[in-house]
């Protein structure tokens, strides 16, 4: 919704809703991560090989997390991308 939203913004949208936007983007993406990490975490054997599926979801929470910091790297939100 929020990759929506910034694809119709246009020239004259005020740049403080176009940087708050991408920010709540940058958040959505981080959460979207954590989810992720839990439910892998959730399927961790201690001594067996990873399965497939929590490798998967590794993949994807890692994923999340990329795109996240890279969404606040585009906006050079340095606190936020090093509390990441």
């Amino acid at each position: 919704m929020y990759d929506a939203a910034l694809q119709i913004c246009s020239v004259n949208t005020k740049i403080n809703l176009v940087v708050n936007v991408s920010k709540r983007l940058g958040n959505v993406k981080n959460e979207l991560g954590v989810f992720y990490m839990n439910k892998a975490a959730g399927l961790v054997d201690a001594g067996a090989e990873p399965s497939q599926e929590e490798r998967d979801l590794w993949m994807k929470s890692f994923s999340h997390f990329d795109n996240g910091i890279r969404t606040f790297d585009a906006l050079d939100d340095r606190l936020v991308t090093e509390l990441v």
